[in-house]
């Protein structure tokens, strides 16, 4: 249902489908009010799903006219989110001849979930910081200063997009637990989320899983900024492409194959996420160690898109660092091979090995291809 005013030059702004099976979403925050004027791309309010926390963003220029959502609501794909005519309301006070040209004829424009396009932005004037709580979170976890940066919102407020931008352009480094009680307390959405995907998984994926032992001295090499896992993640995109099969999505009788990718499973405050790096084996080091960064810093921050989560059948978790040798990773639905990473410990001749588990969807993968992945795998390691 749409809700729809009087007015043609006034539109109803709705909630996207802003992740796969969302049923319903919690707003967490409002940013706007009737009167305020809002520009295109601006942040109207966000809310909180399975996996993360997503700005709504503005369709259009102009002004709000009424607002329909409220912080800890429940709602659901479609649901009015506000209207947004060209000129003001008549109860704020605006004057409409300066009001800024709407982008659109039409009466009902879904909101995008993705990240705007960015520029290069200059450097912040001295005084107040004016930001989203998303981009205050975001820069936080990324260390950054939020009055070194000028936001591309209204008045120079700064969005999570800017401190992206930033991030990108300066290079600078990084600088769940359940309630206890006596009450039973319900799950946190993210761990709802999670056990709803493992319960599917269980039921519906028939896995099988491998394991050898590595030689992984070549990713063991000291370089600064470059971890095991960067290397681990170059390797594997090489691999991938020459093993499609371990890129197969599966939708009850249907399949696709996938573009090469590596979701790299990460402990965040949000729990579990496993945030996709593209094309890996299209980029250098340097570019998948910052590409890794910045997913940790926006999954810490509850800020991943969508575009951040989905058609990645292929992922890593890597439980070295944690002192385990081995462990069985599981695979969930959409994904067809999930790799489990041990540490790295000094073997014989001043080499370093490593167990590797690999699990896999029956479905779309079979004992004799898992091997044959292995193998290749070993081949783009030795080759580092």
């Amino acid at each position: 249902t749409t809700r729809m005013s009087d007015t043609p030059s006034v539109r109803t702004v709705l909630l996207p489908n802003v992740e796969l099976n969302m049923e319903l979403v919690t707003v967490t925050n409002v940013f706007v009010k009737p009167g305020d004027p809002v520009t295109k791309g601006q942040a109207l309010g966000a809310v909180e799903t399975q996996k993360a926390n997503i700005e709504i963003e503005c369709p259009c220029d102009g002004f709000v006219h009424e607002v329909f959502i409220s912080e800890s609501q429940e709602i659901g794909e479609k649901a009015p989110v506000c209207t947004i005519g060209e000129q003001a309301p008549a109860a704020s006070g605006a004057p409409a001849a300066v009001a800024p040209p709407v982008a659109s004829a039409s009466a009902v424009t879904p909101v995008a979930a993705a990240v705007p396009s960015m520029t290069s932005l200059p450097l912040a004037a001295e005084g107040k910081v004016r930001a989203s709580p998303l981009a205050r979170k975001l820069a936080s976890s990324l260390g950054l200063d939020l009055r070194q940066m000028t936001g591309s919102g209204p008045a120079g407020r700064i969005k999570s997009c800017d401190v992206e931008e930033f991030h990108t352009r300066s290079g600078v480094p990084a600088a769940a637990s359940l309630p206890v009680g006596g009450d039973w307390q319900p799950f946190p959405v993210s761990r709802a989320g999670l056990i709803g995907q493992m319960e599917t998984a269980a039921r519906t994926i028939p896995m099988f899983s491998i394991s050898r032992q590595f030689d992984v001295t070549p990713l063991s090499r000291k370089q600064p900024g470059i971890t095991f896992t960067h290397r681990l993640i170059l390797c594997l995109g090489r691999a991938l492409a020459a093993h499609r099969s371990l890129l197969t999505s599966i939708d009850g009788g249907r399949y696709r194959m996938e573009e090469v990718s590596v979701a790299v499973a990460m402990d965040t405050a949000s729990g579990l996420l496993a945030p996709v790096v593209r094309n890996p084996q299209a980029l250098t080091l340097p570019e998948i160690a910052a590409t890794v960064q910045l997913l940790k810093a926006r999954a810490d921050a509850g800020q991943l898109k969508r575009a951040d989560l989905e058609r990645a059948p292929f992922a890593i978790s890597n439980l070295g660092m944690f002192g385990v040798d081995v462990f069985q990773p599981s695979v969930f639905a959409g994904q067809s091979a999930v790799l489990g990473t041990g540490r790295a410990v000094d073997a014989a001749g001043g080499r370093k090995t490593a167990w590797f588990t690999l699990a896999c969807d029956h479905r779309a993968v079979d004992g004799a291809e898992a091997a044959r992945f292995f193998q290749t795998l070993q081949q783009e390691i030795d080759a580092q």
